[in-house]
């Protein structure tokens, strides 16, 4: 394994990694390179579950204890269908301001593609029915999938908050029994197809280019439910989000053209042989409402003073593989800096650590993105502890969090407070198998300099953390106190 295969590793396993007082088996030493992760429409971590009750927050009138009751961000509000939702007001408005409009669409399948929208245009109309047949399959036959030709696609949703766009967009088809039907309910379905966003292209309102993916660094899409009018099924619900915007897009009415491939799952639903057609839709939606959230900066936030245990999880040069370790830290070697934005959908905060130069990589890296360890951050509002935030994404020295603020309750909110918690993991539960059912083994977690730290025993090393085997050590008094939403 090579450090950048650790590195992969670590993303990978970040999201899954969760404490589970059951039994949550998790692989961390598993295939970490070579393996494309397929285009989920909501990876990151799981929110936690928050019990406490709305009376809790006696003061605010709408939208912060429930919310934080039922885990809500901006992404899950998006990923249920409107119907489902526990209506938020503002965000609503939010989305209703991008006011989206149909310009045009047009269906081709494989053989057909043209514009040079997409790379591998002429690739894939020449190389997949040649390679189908390569691999064993049926010849592509382009009136096997005409009925592609039936998907009328529409812009049902854009959210756009100067940071982050999302479009749910609906495919009527009477095919949608076709589709997944892991992803879409329990439909019978023939085919189990797949739809993904390929690509995107985006023009402002004076026609000139904006790299939407270059500026997002990407995007992930998915089917996430199925449409119904009527009670009847008649299509399906794709969402695609473009996230962590490095700067906001134009003001205006900007277009928009999607590619979305669809798969027949029988061939591969995870490469270009399985591709068997695609839609090219067009449409316009008005940036101008979500340029309006400012970001504020918090005052600086030391840790404070004495010393406390961080797990280490790290990847040894010398065994190319990894190893888990408590090490000391000094708490004033750091410093917590935060800035806010405060979003129809809720408040996200982006908190960076400010570490002594002469820690190792590895080090730095497991304050925001350990084993289920290093430093989570609970959120005071008004004095009165709420629960975990839920993190968006984590790096070597920042997080990004979402906290359910929301409009509805600005004039109710007298603070902010993201209090640091620190993680440290006193065992974990290891087991060397791949089965479910292999045994598991409970090992302390060795303090640096007092013994040998846990490695891998071979390929398929499985951890588990539990919550009993993790000390956690609230840092209440180096809370970063956020800026007060404006308005």
């Amino acid at each position: 394994m090579t450090e950048q295969e650790f590195e992969n590793l670590l993303r990978q396993s970040g999201a899954a990694l969760v404490p589970d007082a059951e039994r949550v088996k998790r692989a961390v030493y598993r295939e970490a390179a070579g393996k494309e992760r397929r285009h989920g429409a909501f990876p990151r971590k799981a929110a936690v579950a928050f019990a406490l009750a709305v009376a809790v927050l006696s003061g605010t009138a709408f939208a912060i204890g429930s919310l934080f009751r039922t885990g809500h961000t901006t992404e899950r509000y998006l990923a249920t269908v409107p119907e489902a939702r526990e209506t938020v007001p503002s965000l609503e408005a939010a989305i209703g301001g991008a006011a989206p409009e149909e310009t045009s669409y047009r269906v081709e399948l494989v053989g057909e593609y043209t514009g040079g929208l997409a790379d591998y245009e002429r690739e894939y109309n020449e190389s997949i029915p040649r390679d189908r047949i390569a691999s064993g399959f049926a010849p592509y036959d382009p009136a096997e999938y005409a009925f592609l030709r039936g998907i009328v696609p529409r812009a049902e949703e854009v959210y756009y908050d100067g940071a982050r766009l999302t479009v749910n967009t609906v495919l009527t088809t009477d095919r949608a029994g076709d589709f997944r039907s892991g992803l879409v309910g329990d439909l019978p379905h023939a085919r189990n197809l797949d739809a993904t966003t390929f690509g995107a292209l985006l023009t402002d309102a004076a026609g000139n280019a904006v790299d939407l993916l270059a500026l997002s660094g990407g995007l992930t899409t998915g089917i996430y439910a199925a449409h119904e009018t009527n009670d009847a099924v008649d299509g399906v619900r794709l969402s695609t989000e473009f996230g962590d915007l490095a700067r906001p897009l134009p003001d205006g009415r900007l277009t928009l053209t999607l590619l979305y491939y669809v798969y027949d799952g029988a061939i591969d639903d995870m490469s270009y042989l399985g591709n068997i057609g695609r839609i090219v839709h067009t449409f316009t939606f008005d940036a101008t409402e979500g340029n309006r959230s400012a970001v504020l900066a918090a005052a600086p936030a030391a840790l404070g003073t004495g010393e406390a245990l961080l797990t280490v999880f790290a990847f040894d040069e010398e065994t190319k593989t990894y190893v888990l370790y408590n090490d000391h830290i000094a708490l004033d070697e750091l410093r917590l800096t935060a800035t806010v934005q405060y979003t129809p959908g809720g408040a996200v905060a982006e908190v960076r650590a400010e570490m002594p130069g002469d820690w190792t990589k590895d080090k730095q890296r497991s304050v925001f993105y350990g084993l289920d360890s290093g430093i989570r951050f609970t959120v005071r509002i008004n004095g009165e502890d709420l629960g975990e935030a839920t993190e968006l994404d984590s790096s070597l020295d920042c997080v990004r969090l979402e906290l359910p603020v929301v409009a509805e309750d600005y004039g109710t909110i007298r603070s902010v407070e993201l209090v640091p918690v620190l993680r440290t993991l006193t065992s974990v539960r290891v087991s060397e198998g791949t089965d479910a059912d292999a045994p598991f083994e409970t090992v302390p977690v060795p303090t640096a300099g007092a013994g040998e730290p846990i490695r891998p025993r071979t390929p398929d090393t499985v951890f588990q953390v539990a919550e009993e085997n993790v000390s956690q050590t609230p840092l209440s008094g180096c809370a970063v106190v956020l800026p007060l939403p404006r308005g």
